[in-house]
C-alpha cells in the first residue's frame, strides 16, 4: 500500500482564483457545434460532456492508490488555450448554463449504494430497458440523453485507466478499466468507483457535494482481516478530497461525510468503518472532509469516546448531529420513517435524503435582525406590540425571499436547464423518464431560509422587554435616540442594556424563553411556504459567516452591540456573553424546539483544551456529547484551540499553515481565512470544566 502523505503535501492549498477547465471544454463544444434540429437540450449537453471527458487531462501519480484528481481546476490557463479562447467558451457556455447551487445543482449526494450494486453496465441496461418501453417521446428522448451521459462517464474512466497504464501503474489501470462498466469486487474497487464518479460530478461545476453514509454502503466490502489496508485507503480518499479545495477562496466548499446514527430499520448503525473514518479524519487532518457524526439514545460508549477523541484533536471534526431530533423532524415533512432514518448531510449541516432528491439549495435569506430593527423603530408602546411588529416584519421578509426564489426557479425550467447526470443517480428518475427537477425524484426539493443574528435578536428583545417595558429605566424614544447615535455619549446607558437584561447562553429562563419564541416564530413562518414545483422551504438557524455582512447592514442594537459590527453567529450565544460555564451554555442552546428547524442548525462551542488535559479529559468531553443527545440539541460543533495559539497564527502565519479551526458549518485553515472571520473565531468564549 502506497503512502498518502506525499499526496497530502502535493494538494496543499495554493493562492489565487481557480480556472475551470471543464467549463472551457463544454463551452468550446457549444461554440463549435451548434445544436442541430431534433437534438434535445439534454442530449446536446451530454455530447458537450463527452467532449469534456475526452479532453480533460488525466494525471496519475506514483503514490496514488485511487486514480483521479481535479485537473479541471487550474491557477492558470494551460499552453495552447488563450484567454480569448477561454472567454469565448465562457460566453458560449452561458447560453447553456448548468444549474447553480440555488437551483439545486450542488449540495447533493447521489445513490451510491445502487451505483456500487449495479455498476455502470447495470445502469445502462436499466435505462435502455425503460427507453424501449411504450412511453411519451419526451421521456424516450430524455432516456437517450441518459445513455449519452453514461457514455461520457465511461470515457472519463477509460481515459484515467489509460493514464494509469502510461504511468506504469497497471494495477490501477486494470481496476479503473473494470469499473468503467462493472460493479466493484472489493473495498479498493468500491473506493475507486465512488471517488472517480464523485470527481466526474465535480467537473460539471457542482460544489459542496457529499459522500453520504459512507460507513453504511461500504460495509458489504469490508474485510476485518484487512483493516490496516482499509484505513490506508480511507486516508487516500480523504487526501483526494483535499485536492478539490486547493484555493483559499474555496475553503467553505466542503465535502460532507456522515457516519453512525440509525439504520433504516431503527437499529444502531455504528460499525468498524465508522471508527476508521474517525481515525482517517484525525490522521489526515484535512479541513475539506467535513465529517458528521450522527448520535442517538443508543449510541455506544465506544462511539462517544471515539468521536470525542477526534474532536479534541483540534480539527473541528466531527460535527455531531442528533437523530432523536432530526429523524422525527424529517418524518413530519412526509418522508417515510425508514428514509428519514437514512438522512445524511450536505454542505455544512444541511439535511438531505441521499439519492432521492435534487440538490439542497439556500439563499435569499433575509437579514432577520433588520426585521427587529424596523420593529423597534416603529416605537411600540408594549412588548406585545413590539412582538407583533416583529412578526409582521418577518412575514413580509420571508414572503419577499419566497417570491424571489420561486422566480429564480421559474427562470430555469428543467426542459431548458436539465440535469441529466444527477437524474441518472437519483431515484426514480430512470423509471419515470423524467429530470430530477421535473418530477423524477422520489422526494421534493428543499430550499433553506436561514435566520441571521439569532442571539443578537434574542438579547435585544430581552433588553427592550426588561429595561424599557418592565423596569421603565428607558423609554422607547430614549432607546431609539441612543441607538441612532451608536451609544456616543451614552456609555452608561449601554452598560445598563448590557448588564440589566439577561443574555442568552447562561441558562436563564427569561431570555431562553425568548429564544424559543424567536426560533418558533421564524420556523413556522418559513414552513408555511412551498416552491413552485411542490418543494418545501425549510428554516435553518445557521448563517455560515454571513453574520459579518449582515451586521454591516444593521445599526446599533439594544443588546449593546455597536453599529455595523458582526451579529451573533448561527444559534450560538453572542461572543463572550456565555459566561456561566458549559453546562449553562448547553441548557440555553437546548431551548429552541429544533424539530422545527428542519433544514439544520449550527451551534458553535469552543472549549479550552487545558481544561480537558489529563487522564480524565476524554471522560469530561464524553459528558458533553451525551448531554447533547439527552437535551435534544440538533447539531453542535467544537473548537479546541486557545487564543494564544490563534493570536500567534495572526502574527506568524507561515508557522501555522496547518492550523485548522471550526468556523461555522465547516472547518478551514485558519491562516487563509478573511481577517474578519479570524477575529470572529477568536472572540468566541472558550469554556472550561463542567
Amino acid at each position: 500500500m502506497r503512502d498518502w502523505r506525499p499526496l497530502r503535501e502535493l494538494y496543499r492549498p495554493g493562492r489565487g482564483e481557480m480556472i475551470d477547465l471543464g467549463l472551457f471544454y463544454r463551452g468550446s463544444y457549444y461554440r463549435d457545434h451548434p445544436r442541430a434540429a431534433g437534438v434535445s437540450e439534454a442530449l446536446y449537453r451530454m455530447r458537450a460532456l463527452q467532449h469534456m471527458a475526452a479532453m480533460l487531462p488525466c494525471v496519475v501519480h506514483d503514490d496514488d492508490e485511487l486514480a483521479g484528481e481535479p485537473t479541471f481546476l487550474l491557477h492558470a490557463l494551460p499552453a495552447g488555450i488563450s484567454d480569448d479562447d477561454y472567454q469565448q467558451a465562457r460566453a458560449a457556455h452561458a447560453a447553456h448554463p448548468n444549474r447553480d447551487f440555488q437551483r439545486g445543482g450542488s449540495h447533493l449526494v447521489i445513490d451510491f449504494p445502487e451505483v456500487l450494486a449495479a455498476g455502470f453496465a447495470g445502469y445502462r441496461q436499466r435505462v435502455d430497458a425503460e427507453r424501449r418501453r411504450e412511453r411519451p417521446a419526451s421521456e424516450k428522448a430524455y432516456l437517450e440523453a441518459m445513455l449519452a451521459g453514461l457514455d461520457a462517464i465511461e470515457v472519463f474512466f477509460r481515459r484515467h485507466a489509460s493514464a494509469a497504464r502510461a504511468a506504469g501503474r497497471s494495477d490501477l489501470a486494470d481496476r479503473v478499466d473494470w469499473l468503467s462498466t462493472k460493479p466493484p469486487r472489493d473495498m479498493h474497487d468500491a473506493l475507486q468507483l465512488i471517488w472517480l464518479l464523485f470527481l466526474f460530478l465535480r467537473t460539471e461545476g457542482r460544489g459542496a457535494n457529499g459522500f453520504g453514509r459512507i460507513d453504511q454502503y461500504l460495509w458489504p466490502f469490508y474485510d476485518a482481516n484487512r483493516r490496516d489496508e482499509t484505513f490506508a485507503l480511507f486516508c487516500h480518499l480523504w487526501t483526494k478530497i483535499e485536492s478539490l479545495h486547493q484555493s483559499p477562496n474555496n475553503q467553505s466548499s466542503v465535502t460532507n461525510i456522515a457516519i453512525g446514527g440509525l439504520t433504516p430499520s431503527g437499529e444502531n448503525a455504528e460499525n468498524e468503518l465508522s471508527y476508521i473514518a474517525l481515525e482517517a479524519t484525525s490522521t489526515v487532518r484535512s479541513p475539506s472532509t467535513n465529517l458528521s457524526a450522527r448520535f442517538h439514545d443508543g449510541s455506544s460508549e465506544r462511539y462517544h469516546r471515539a468521536c470525542a477523541r477526534c474532536i479534541m484533536s483540534g480539527i473541528g471534526f466531527p460535527a455531531i448531529f442528533n437523530d432523536e431530533v432530526n429523524v422525527p423532524s424529517l418524518h413530519e415533512l412526509g418522508i417515510p420513517l425508514a428514509a428519514a432514518r437514512d438522512y445524511c448531510l450536505v454542505g455544512c449541516i444541511e439535511s438531505h435524503i441521499p439519492g432521492c432528491q435534487t440538490g439542497w439549495s439556500d439563499g435569499f435569506s433575509s437579514n432577520t435582525m433588520q426585521c427587529l430593527e424596523r420593529s423597534w423603530q416603529r416605537l411600540p408602546r408594549s412588548y406585545d406590540e413590539l412582538w407583533d411588529n416583529f412578526r409582521d416584519e418577518v412575514e413580509r421578509s420571508i414572503q419577499t425571499a419566497v417570491d424571489q426564489y420561486n422566480q429564480q426557479l421559474a427562470d430555469q425550467p428543467p426542459e431548458r436547464v436539465p440535469d441529466v447526470i444527477l437524474s441518472l443517480f437519483t431515484r426514480d428518475c430512470i423509471a419515470r423518464g423524467l429530470d430530477v427537477n421535473a418530477g423524477g425524484a422520489l422526494y421534493p426539493r428543499w430550499h433553506g431560509l436561514g435566520i441571521r443574528g439569532f442571539a443578537s435578536m434574542v438579547d435585544s428583545l430581552a433588553a427592550i422587554k426588561k429595561v424599557v417595558f418592565e423596569d421603565g429605566l428607558l423609554s422607547i424614544e430614549q432607546l431609539q435616540e441612543i441607538l441612532a447615535k451608536d451609544f456616543a455619549g451614552y456609555e452608561n446607558e449601554r452598560q445598563l442594556l448590557l448588564r440589566r437584561a439577561p443574555k442568552f447562553g447562561n441558562d436563564n429562563p427569561y431570555v431562553d424563553g425568548i429564544a424559543r419564541d424567536v426560533a418558533g416564530l421564524y420556523c413556522r413562518i418559513v414552513l408555511a411556504h412551498h416552491t413552485i414545483d411542490g418543494g418545501r422551504f425549510l428554516p435553518l438557524i445557521a448563517s455560515n459567516i454571513h453574520n459579518i455582512s449582515a451586521g454591516r447592514e444593521v445599526g446599533a442594537s439594544p443588546d449593546g452591540r455597536f453599529a455595523h459590527t458582526p451579529l451573533s453567529t448561527a444559534c450560538s450565544p453572542f461572543f463572550g456573553n456565555d459566561v456561566s460555564g458549559p453546562t449553562a451554555f448547553f441548557a440555553s442552546v437546548a431551548a429552541p424546539d429544533f424539530t422545527l428547524s428542519k433544514g439544520g442548525t449550527v451551534v458553535n462551542a469552543r472549549f479550552d483544551p487545558d481544561a480537558f488535559a489529563g487522564a480524565d479529559g476524554l471522560d469530561r468531553m464524553v459528558v458533553f456529547t451525551k448531554a447533547f443527545v439527552r437535551r435534544r440539541i440538533q447539531e453542535m460543533q467544537f473548537n479546541f484551540n486557545n487564543n494564544a495559539e490563534l493570536e500567534d497564527a495572526l502574527q506568524h502565519p507561515r508557522e501555522h499553515e496547518n492550523l485548522v479551526v471550526r468556523v461555522s458549518g465547516f472547518s478551514a485553515y485558519f491562516v487563509y481565512l478573511d481577517p474578519m472571520v479570524q477575529r470572529d473565531v477568536i472572540r468566541r468564549h472558550a469554556h472550561g470544566h463542567a
